[in-house]
């Protein structure tokens, strides 16, 4: 892809993929890559909380060449039709709403201009994080550069975030299905890969300890990191001892990421993934929907929200259950003590109702607050027996 913009027959590389699969890292390794060949590198990262500032982007990417250029050089990129350019990279706060809208087109061939003027000189790389969140008028501006890419010393790189709720998914779609772009999923670390990662951070690690880490997060790479670093803040030995007691790490950066998650996510959504940490095995629709208390259509749609954001697997006719077992520890660890009691012991009367097996009640009633009932007894001592 960098080979093709040297040679002046720009391409676009979308690398899309859930949270933590190492897309950015790809972004990083691009420009590396381009800077040891000496292409210029223009980058922008979008965020959420400027989703909405028109241009946001192109101004991320676009601003820094005359801020720090002299005056030639500045001359020299605003030649010609770039000078349409100008009214946005000069008075950037004045674009918002309709009067954007109105005006994209001359800025657009403006900027494409400019970006013509500056490859000129030599190629260029464009990299763009995080498209998720980018404004609509920064995507129809590579759009508009896909249109004419072919013939440019430019490539293009966008990260994108799978299942993020309000995505511009019908630009970044276009995008992906243009000729002169081409799409990647980043897979998951292989229990190989995973095993190098976590030797890497802790040489003395085991086969065993290694598996555990990868069996956790599923490959994840960002899991996986954080996890490993987790036992290190823990100061355990990787060995085979401390494989079996994985599970019980919650590291706190996946508890931010996990809660961030939730958060651009509906009420239902969070409920339905405590219900689901709490209820682990038992997690059936029906059970989930009593739990949280929702009616079972509402607890479908909230499952099926969770799963677009790769926080649970694609709802089937089985339990729900989350994406990586890693992030079960971080859902069920935020869940306050008094409530996580209160969950388990409403669980085991949802259960009891069912008739279950006494012994899965049981593990409910195990970690809920203590009660003398008849009923509790007799369901302990059931499993006890068994």
């Amino acid at each position: 892809m960098l080979a093709a913009g040297r040679a002046a027959t720009g391409r676009l590389l979308l690398v899309e993929g859930h949270a933590g699969t190492g897309k950015s890292a790809l972004l990083d390794a691009a420009v590396l890559r381009a800077r040891s060949h000496a292409m210029t590198v223009m980058r922008a990262r979008a965020s959420q909380l400027e989703s909405d500032f028109a241009f946001g982007i192109a101004l991320q990417l676009f601003e820094p060449l005359l801020s720090g250029a002299d005056d030639e050089t500045h001359d020299r990129l605003l030649a010609g039709s770039a000078a349409l350019a100008g009214p946005l990279l000069e008075r950037p706060t004045s674009w918002g709403g309709d009067e954007a809208e109105d005006r994209s087109y001359p800025v657009m061939h403006g900027l494409f201009w400019l970006l013509t003027n500056l490859a000129e000189t030599g190629p260029v790389l464009l990299v763009i994080d995080d498209a998720h969140w980018a404004d609509r008028a920064s995507l129809r501006l590579v759009l508009y550069l896909l249109q004419r890419l072919d013939e440019m010393a430019v490539s293009i790189v966008v990260t994108r975030r799978l299942g993020e709720p309000g995505a511009p998914d019908d630009l970044l779609g276009q995008i992906a299905a243009h000729v002169s772009s081409r799409r990647v999923r980043p897979a998951a670390l292989s229990r190989a890969g995973a095993r190098r990662l976590v030797v890497a951070a802790l040489p003395s690690a085991d086969e065993a300890f290694s598996d555990a880490c990868w069996r956790m997060t599923e490959g994840n790479v960002f899991l996986l990191g954080e996890l490993v670093r987790a036992v290190q803040a823990e100061g355990w030995p990787p060995d085979a001892q401390h494989a079996a007691r994985i599970g019980t790490l919650a590291p706190e950066a996946v508890l931010r990421a996990v809660a961030v998650r939730l958060m651009r996510l509906s009420d239902d959504a969070a409920g339905v993934a405590r219900a689901v940490a709490v209820l682990g095995d038992d997690a059936h629709l029906r059970h989930v929907a009593a739990l949280t208390g929702r009616e079972p259509g509402r607890a479908a749609a909230a499952a099926d929200a969770l799963a677009a954001s790769e926080i649970l697997r694609p709802v089937d006719s089985g339990a729900l259950r989350f994406a990586h077992p890693l992030l079960a520890s971080a859902v069920y660890a935020d869940v306050g003590t008094g409530e996580r009691a209160a969950l388990h012991r409403r669980a085991a009367e949802i259960l009891r109702d069912e008739d279950i097996a006494p012994e899965r009640v049981a593990a409910h009633l195990l970690p809920s607050s203590g009660s003398g009932d008849v009923w509790v007894v007799e369901v302990l001592r059931e499993a006890a027996a068994r």
